[in-house]
């Protein structure tokens, strides 16, 4: 599979990514673009679509001039961070750039041909006997490709919108259904508004009124109802009881015990006995 001898594209937005300042791991990942597939090719017989590289850990060592476990680490952190996807295949690794055709579009220009070339020059036109000049077509894509930013805004203006509803929710359960849910019924500012608003007012009042979020509703059931239109949350007051008194117990009740008898006078009870028979006599 030849690789293409033009260019590749690199947005700035690189320089926000969080490792941008390792030069092995940005070595690393643009090798992986030069490298990748720039239109679809075959490997053994089987489909290598574009933005797709065949290689191994080996290979990427002799390419980069980085260590093998050097290679291996920055992989797998390429992979936990979506940048790319690596398989295997016929004992070859497959890695696959994510997002490709988003960052690598073809931007035509007007020396381009109705059959491009490797290098699409000036004289690729001027040889081509039926050129076309694709000034129009190169408005469209410029005026596609602020389209496909202005998406990119808007998506991350509402995942930002979900972290703050997230954090404000007081129930943490089902989050990936909420989050589409979320990203479904949240379209706008003004209805990101409503719905906290409304969350304030219901659902988070009634949590820190009870103590509990027990009999507060899932997250996306909360957003499947609109439950953000629910009226304001009113605590209800808690009934008064009027203390019961208690007489002190007395000695009988205290655990149900007897008072003790005393042990009677043997001397006088035969005293007694002996009266009763002189007078009996």
């Amino acid at each position: 599979m030849q690789q293409d001898k033009g260019f590749i594209t690199i947005s700035r937005r690189i320089l926000e990514w969080k490792y941008h300042d390792s030069s092995s791991a940005g070595w690393l990942f643009i090798t992986i673009l030069l490298k990748a597939n720039w239109k679809t090719g075959y490997f053994k017989g089987q489909e290598i679509p574009r933005g797709t590289l065949i290689t191994s850990v080996r290979k990427l060592s002799e390419d980069t001039g980085l260590a093998l476990n050097t290679i291996r680490k920055w992989l797998k952190i390429f992979e936990k961070e979506n940048m790319i996807k690596t398989s295997y295949i016929d004992k070859a690794t497959k890695i696959t750039v994510l997002n490709y055709e988003k960052y690598q579009q073809r931007i035509d220009t007007v020396t381009d041909t109705p059959v491009d070339t490797v290098l699409d020059t000036v004289s690729d036109t001027v040889l081509e006997p039926n050129r076309t000049n694709k000034q129009s077509n190169k408005e469209t894509n410029n005026n596609t490709y602020g389209h496909s930013m202005q998406n990119d805004r808007k998506k991350e203006q509402s995942e930002s919108w979900f972290v703050s509803f997230w954090s404000t929710y007081p129930k943490k359960v089902c989050k990936k259904n909420a989050h589409s849910k979320f990203l479904k019924v949240c379209t706008s500012e003004e209805k990101y508004n409503e719905i906290m608003d409304g969350l304030r007012r219901t659902v988070l009042k009634q949590a820190q009124y009870e103590g509990t979020t027990q009999y507060i509703p899932n997250p996306d059931t909360w957003l499947n109802g609109e439950r953000w239109n629910d009226t304001e949350f009113i605590p209800k007051s808690k009934p008064t009881y009027k203390p019961i008194e208690i007489s002190k117990p007395t000695y009988f009740q205290k655990g149900f015990e007897q008072k003790p008898t005393e042990k009677p006078n043997e001397e006088l009870l035969a005293k007694v006995k002996e009266m009763q028979a002189n007078m009996g006599g």
